[in-house]
């Protein structure tokens, strides 16, 4: 019987140093020590029998089981074996399989008793035979040879077979690891209070700081059950809520329990998290609630337009921002209802006046614009008028709404558009903060009237001269309010603001407009009978517990250490300092004593950390304490990053010997629990600030308490927290002088070098000795690139050879989609797919065995990538359309080109022309620029059989000038081959052009044929740019606009063809195909009419049948 000495107890995880006499029984099976209290009560006394007998065989209460049940059962499973085990064991060491230690290691151990463990020996070789290898994937090329690697070896990492072994053996007894104590969920040291087991508000006076000043007001806390306080809110605003509430309450008790209303504190903190910032709201265009659709018109300016329009309703608001000199309010969430909304404003017909503040994004904009047209129109016999702040925009960022304004000029009247730098917007009063913090716009603000002839007369601000000059009078005092001095507007400014405003809708014209509301808002309930209001006398006070009910904090939010770092991202690569500080020697950093002394500084540290302890005992006496620190290694400036500024002031606090840590970086904290949990993964995993970690390390062992690190967020007005950021800020900037420079390097690897030899890789040379290395890391990085950029994809495949051989012809515009705000996620895939060859076809489809054909489902020829996306006939409709808009680009740059005055005709449709914008010319390639010898009738034949997409002519002047023909062919092709639509082309004008030079001389006449390919997947070529700079007189800003526009339309296109096809297939089969995603209805397509693809192949007379213009099939539209 075996006793442990220097091994800790497997359960409690500690050592028993006070008694080191005490018992700590070892398992004869698995050698793992135990206390003797921490033993179940049936192995205790196993213990003490065979303690007794002085038997040397005893085992822990899981080798127990496992031999009572093999014992018992005799062969079983490692399933069954399982099963026999109690819920709560079955995650033990005795799942081998499972086990963190490899097999190889745990029999190693048991063959040391062979007679005792003749068994389980069986057992685990059994298990390890059963025990299947992963699949190797069959290898095609010398390329996948590193898939037999592990990933450490895949990055270089070759270790010895036993260490690698050995990579997971750590003590389980450390006592290190009681010494750490992590709190990822993020706290408030300032408002978190002990859980109470249901929401709470408490109203208390805090301190906060914001902007580096610091504030002290009594701000109305919400707790969660937990204590954590999620939000905060203005007494003033809690007021409003509480006293809406309790109106509701005692109106309308059956609407309250519809809801589900649970307490005024609960619904209080649903309120403020439906409100959240990201969180989801149905009744916006974006989805999701933001920031700039909680920004509200500010309250004098308000104030100045409910007064000049006698406004009773506010159509766009939530309970947090409403006005409370409003009767009632609308807000997008039916639970609103509770605090006395009306409920969303677009589901009621508007009457009488109103004022809305809707989310300034365009599609909300023009929702509630066309709302207050509809709504006027609808009610002709009653006063309506909706006074709309929205954002003016220009044709380009929004003509939607301004196409409504132009259109319905009779409802309609502008008011003032007031500048950005004049006016101020509310938002909602910040975390800890019991006022609104105006911000600028980031446009122009657009005062616009819309409302019935009865209402222009009974509310407008212009029904009268006394009402004007009220108005006037008080929005030139509102606007001021919150500007300063210097930005003070006039009144000379206030009818320049008016004036603008009408300019916006003077282009209205004589286009014939609609004074009858459409049918859907006709239907709708006028807002007079779902109407709420709140009746406007003395508030509602608050309970009495909300202020005298305090509970105490869970935190000394001033005894604990506040940590934070800084980096300051270079703003260019050449200079990475800026702007240059010339450091006097006051500002001289001072060196510790044992510290390595940094290299002169004559830039910007960009880097830097600080602890912030805003009470702490120092001797006799109780102050803040600061401590700014320069965590840069000048040695090697490569790790100066954000993580290790973060890291060296958890660090510094743990070296001041602090417990209680507070700091707002999550990783910083997660890596130091992984190096005291998991040294194994940051030591050998080459861990970037592995170094540092490990003093880190150090540091928590000498220290000798228990330490806890808190989260907090960052930049919500905690005092320590924002204190630490701005004397880290100052350090990085050099604006402060640090108080400790930390040069301890990240790690290890400025004494490390890479061998490399540039001739070797770039000329094929052999190898010579000895190697040269690197300079840096930046050398080896693009070097790498270099040679691995491809990993270990597999390059021999037509598609790649095809990419290399067309890649000195690829305009860098052609990748431009990637990064394109107007290309969805959608249409970036199915680009991707078709240009890499991975689109789900029916051809794709029969080679996995899906498909009992390669024939297309729609025409019945062979299927395939480029035949999906350009080739079916049943597609036709779909791929002119995309051809002619691209013919219609290419005209519109060359008219306003250089040649422009040579265009003479279009193979596009007049109407198309006309919609778009260009002058209308003919179709057919005029006769009288043909030669005059040429008879008539071949004129016509050839007039009628060839139309070039584009025609230019030049008509020689002079004894020395040429005729010059130009004619262009703008051609879609696969994007790896456009030579072989460049040769079509040719051939399809072979005719035209040798009859031109047949009946013309060739010293006055000079006839070319430009062809611009463009890929189907969206590549732009240089030799196609090159054509129509050279050729075509389309230079500068306006030919790079031109190829970004091909570009970008070739892609929408593209997923437009997909879906076509995908909904033509659907029709085809009789299936109805809803909106998903291309590619994956597509695959089920395929999959689905595999059997119908014969017969569409073998029924050749089927393709009358299959009429284009069929009613049966969905119009194409765009």
């Amino acid at each position: 019987m075996t006793q442990g000495v220097d091994t800790g107890c497997e359960s409690c995880l500690l050592k028993d140093t006070q008694n080191e006499e005490a018992d700590l029984p070892t398992c004869s099976c698995c050698l793992r020590s135990y206390h003797t209290g921490c033993l179940p009560h049936a192995a205790r006394s196993r213990w003490e029998e065979a303690s007794d007998t002085e038997d040397s065989a005893w085992n822990c209460q899981y080798c127990h089981q496992l031999l009572h049940a093999s014992d018992s059962t005799g062969e079983l499973t490692q399933a069954e074996l399982l099963q026999t085990l109690p819920v709560e064991l079955r995650w033990y060491k005795v799942d081998w399989k499972q086990s963190p230690e490899p097999l190889s290691k745990i029999l190693q151990i048991m063959k040391m008793q062979p007679a005792k463990n003749q068994h389980l020996l069986q057992k685990l070789t059994q298990l390890k035979n059963n025990q299947r290898a992963p699949p190797v994937k069959p290898q095609k090329s010398l390329v996948y040879n590193n898939l037999q690697l592990t990933n450490l070896q895949q990055q270089g990492i070759y270790m010895h077979a036993i260490e690698e072994q050995r990579r997971y053996d750590v003590t389980h007894g450390q006592d290190i690891r009681k010494l750490l104590t992590i709190h990822p969920d993020p706290i408030n040291p300032q408002t978190d209070i002990c859980s109470t087991s249901a929401f709470q508000i408490c109203i208390r006076t805090i301190e906060s700081r914001h902007d580096g000043q610091d504030y002290s007001h009594e701000v109305a806390c919400i707790h969660k059950p937990d204590g954590t306080t999620p939000f905060t809110l203005p007494v003033e605003r809690l007021q409003a809520l509480y006293t809406a509430y309790s109106h509701m309450q005692s109106k309308c008790d059956t609407n309250r329990a519809k809801l589900t209303a649970g307490t005024f504190e609960a619904e209080v903190y649903k309120l403020l998290t439906r409100y959240k910032q990201g969180a989801p709201c149905q009744g916006c265009t974006s989805g999701t609630i933001t920031e700039m659709g909680e920004r509200s018109t500010p309250t004098a300016v308000f104030e100045a337009l409910r007064a000049a329009t006698t406004a009773t309703s506010e159509r766009c608001s939530s309970p947090l921002n409403c006005h409370a000199t409003m009767q009632t309010y609308y807000s997008p969430f039916e639970a609103d209802s509770l605090f006395a909304s009306s409920g969303e404003a677009t589901t009621c017909r508007w009457t009488g006046s109103s004022i809305a503040t809707p989310d300034p994004a365009p599609a909300d904009v023009v929702k509630f614009v066309r709302h207050a047209i509809e709504s006027a129109k609808a009610a002709a016999q009653v006063a309506t008028l909706t006074m709309l702040v929205i954002p003016a925009s220009t044709d380009a960022k929004n003509p939607g709404y301004l196409r409504l304004l132009r259109t319905n000029t009779a409802y309609c009247k502008p008011v003032m558009r007031i500048p950005a730098a004049k006016i101020r917007m509310d938002t909602q009063p910040k975390y800890m903060l019991n006022t609104s913090q105006p911000v600028k716009p980031t446009s122009d603000i657009l005062l616009i009237e819309i409302a019935n002839p009865a209402g222009f007369a009974q509310y407008s601000t212009t029904r009268s001269d006394r009402v004007r000059t009220c108005f006037l009078s008080d929005m030139l005092q509102a606007l001021n309010a919150t500007l300063p001095e210097s930005a003070h507007a006039t009144a000379a400014h206030l009818r320049g603001y008016c004036s603008r405003a009408a300019q916006l809708i003077d282009s209205a014209g004589t286009a014939q407009q609609r004074t009858r509301a459409t049918a859907k808002v006709r239907k709708l309930q006028a807002d007079t009978s779902a109407q709420t209001s709140i009746p406007s006398t003395t508030p509602t006070p608050l309970p009495h517990q909300y202020r005298t009910a305090l509970f105490p904090l869970k935190y000394n939010w001033r005894h604990m250490a506040y940590t934070d770092g800084s980096y300051i991202t270079p703003k260019r690569k050449d200079s990475t300092d800026e702007p240059p500080v010339s450091q006097t020697p006051e500002q001289t950093p001072e060196v510790p004593e044992g510290s390595p002394a940094p290299a002169p500084r004559g830039k910007v540290p960009r880097i830097g950390a600080a602890v912030y302890i805003p009470s702490q005992q120092i001797g006799s006496t109780t102050g803040e304490t600061e401590m700014a620190c320069l965590p840069s290694n000048e040695a090697y400036p490569f790790d100066d990053t954000i993580n290790r500024a973060e890291l060296t002031a958890a660090w510094k606090a743990i070296s001041m010997r602090c417990s209680h840590i507070a700091t707002d970086s999550l990783a910083a904290m997660f890596q130091i629990h992984k190096i005291i949990t998991k040294p194994q993964d940051i030591q050998l995993g080459f861990h970037r600030h592995a170094a540092l970690l490990q003093q880190v390390a150090q540091s928590i062992a000498s220290n000798g308490r228990k330490i806890h690190i808190y989260k907090v967020k960052s930049h919500i007005g905690i005092p320590g927290n924002e204190r630490a950021d701005e004397i880290a800020t100052s350090v990085a900037k050099g604006t402060r002088k640090p108080d400790d420079v930390i040069a301890t390097p990240s790690n290890n690897r400025p004494s490390m070098a890479w061998p490399h030899h540039p001739e070797v890789l770039e000329q094929g040379m052999e190898v010579p000795t000895p190697p040269v290395p690197v300079k840096d890391i930046a050398s080896l990085q693009k070097m790498a690139h270099k040679c691995h950029k491809l990993g270990s994809s597999n390059s021999d495949t037509i598609y790649f050879a095809a990419t290399q051989a067309i890649a000195h012809d690829v305009e860098k515009v052609s990748h431009a989609f990637m990064t394109s705000t107007t290309v969805p996620f959608r249409e970036m895939v199915n680009t991707l797919k078709v240009r890499t060859g991975t689109f789900y076809s029916q051809k794709r489809a029969w080679w996995y065995g899906r498909a009992a054909s390669d024939k297309c489902v729609l025409c019945g020829q062979p299927d395939g990538t480029l035949h999906a996306v350009s080739g079916c006939p049943d597609l036709s409709l779909a791929v002119t359309k995309r051809h002619n808009d691209a013919v219609l680009l290419l005209t519109k740059a060359i008219l306003t080109g250089d040649h422009g005055a040579q265009v003479v005709a279009t193979d596009v449709s007049t109407a198309a022309q006309r919609a778009d914008g260009v002058q209308a010319m003919t179709q057919f390639m005029p006769e009288n620029i043909l030669p005059r010898d040429m008879p008539a009738e071949e004129q016509a034949a050839l007039v009628k059989a060839h139309k070039p997409d584009i025609v230019l002519y030049q008509a020689g002047q002079g004894a020395h000038k040429k005729s010059k023909y130009t004619f262009v062919e703008v051609k879609y092709c696969r994007d790896t081959q456009p030579q072989d639509q460049i040769m079509r082309a040719q051939e399809q004008h072979h005719e035209l052009l040798h009859a031109i030079r047949e009946h013309s001389s060739s010293t006055d006449t000079e006839i070319q044929l430009v062809v611009i390919p463009l890929g189907v997947a969206g590549t732009i070529y240089t030799s196609a740019k090159q054509l129509i700079q050279q050729q075509l007189g389309v230079t500068g800003p306006p030919l790079a606009t031109l190829m970004r526009n091909l570009h970008l339309h070739a892609v929408h296109s593209l997923t437009r063809i997909i879906r076509y096809r995908r909904i033509k297939m659907g029709t085809r089969m009789g299936k109805q195909w809803g909106q998903g995603t291309a590619g994956r209805h597509a695959s089920k397509g395929t999959s689905g009419g595999a059997h119908n693809s014969s017969n569409s192949s073998n029924a050749p007379s089927n393709q009358t049948s299959r009429k284009r213009g069929s009613t049966n099939l969905p119009q194409y539209k765009y």
